[in-house]
């Protein structure tokens, strides 16, 4: 008679991925970001990104035990990325921007696109008068396409609330393109 399996009783993959993170229980990775130091699990790094399981395959010297340094990002920015590859989700609020553009940024490098997209849903829901040339300057850098074509269409609709007379015409249409260029023109009010 074949014995009955019996489930564990704790909670979903994903909550107990979680708990991993928060309780640090059994790390086997150190990165040292700004002169701080930030603990993993090699297994969840790698099985979350393709990035993450060629440098602890045997091709790297990351694969023996040193800390890992991690170069031209903030701390702050690299602990975001590796909380998303536990959690599924971006932990910066929405106006937050320039720390998710720069989690967006990392993702972009690493190739990690779901995190990638994300952000970029984030940002996109968060277009305010605020950070929307922030954002039009910076979307191009990590191939963000549909933020750039939301945030010129907010550029566009709004651009007498954003006072974009105070910029260059040039770096208007670096930033949003000759077409929408011409949009503003068009929409901007007669001076007075």
């Amino acid at each position: 008679m074949p014995s009955r399996i019996r489930p564990i009783g704790k909670g979903t993959l994903g909550q107990e991925i979680a708990n991993l993170w928060r309780t640090k229980n059994d790390v086997d990775v150190t990165f040292s970001v700004e002169e701080k130091t930030i603990t993993a699990h090699k297994l969840i790094l790698k099985s979350r990104s393709d990035y993450f399981a060629k440098m602890f395959s045997n091709e790297w010297k990351e694969t023996e035990g040193s800390v890992i340094k991690i170069e031209n990002t903030e701390y702050v920015t690299f602990e975001a990325f590796l909380f998303y590859l536990y959690h599924d989700k971006v932990n910066f609020s929405e106006d937050e921007y320039e720390n998710i553009f720069d989690l967006m940024k990392l993702a972009d490098s690493y190739c990690a696109t779901n995190v990638a997209r994300d952000c970029e849903k984030i940002l996109i829901r968060g277009i305010n008068t605020e950070n929307a040339f922030f954002l039009a300057r910076r979307a191009p850098a990590v191939n963000a396409m549909i933020l750039k074509g939301k945030v010129t269409r907010f550029i566009v609709e709004n651009c007498t609330h954003l006072n974009v007379g105070q910029l260059w015409p040039q770096e208007l249409i670096e930033m949003i393109g000759q077409e929408a260029f011409r949009k503003v023109l068009m929409a901007r009010p007669e001076p007075s």
